[in-house]
């Protein structure tokens, strides 16, 4: 035990003496390194797991944005189109924007911040690059709808004559048996 607390005594003095020695400096760097790589990492993993899941409810800040500070650059079709849509669609076309956005250069929470507010050039070719990519989103939406719908259209279609083809089927067998059955009666 006394042992023990001797070679802890004796660690203590020995890191006091490097701290205070030429060694410091390379120890100050050493421990600079390993901050900054960690907060690179954090930083690099937090965007990864966002990227993966998801930005959380920023649909609805997004919307905020565009209804509220935002307003007087969107054009008001763009605003009933935002503020018509459900929050799961809010959501999923601010999660697609954010990601256009991002590949442009551009990011979505720091314009909802404001970031871009103290310079007006930048500004409006985001704000045009939002309009037509919604517009484009919109039509996208729509085919994908469509599709959809003529797909459905096209199984129900197939069903049906399944079924009626079935019910022919049946109803052939059950004459043949009556036939069958009206012949050996006869017999």
């Amino acid at each position: 035990m006394i042992a023990l607390l001797l070679l802890i005594v004796a660690a203590i003095i020995v890191g006091y003496y490097l701290s205070r020695s030429k060694y410091s400096e390379h120890i100050d760097d050493a421990t600079e390194k390993v901050t900054s790589t960690s907060k690179s990492w954090t930083g690099k993993a937090g965007d990864w797991v966002q990227d993966r899941v998801g930005r959380g409810k920023d649909g609805d800040s997004f919307k905020e944005w565009a209804t509220g500070p935002g307003a007087e650059y969107l054009p008001d079709d763009f605003k009933e189109w935002l503020t018509d849509l459900s929050d799961e669609e809010t959501e999923e076309f601010t999660k697609a924007l954010a990601n256009y956005s991002k590949g442009l250069g551009y990011d979505l929470s720091a314009l909802e911040k404001g970031v871009y507010d103290n310079n007006p050039a930048l500004m409006q070719v985001y704000v045009e690059a939002i309009v037509v990519y919604s517009q484009e989103y919109r039509k996208a939406r729509q085919a994908h709808l469509e599709a959809e719908e003529v797909a459905e259209q096209a199984e129900d279609e197939s069903e049906a004559k399944a079924s009626t083809k079935a019910a022919k089927k049946s109803t052939s067998r059950r004459k043949k048996e009556d036939v069958n059955t009206s012949e050996a009666a006869a017999a």
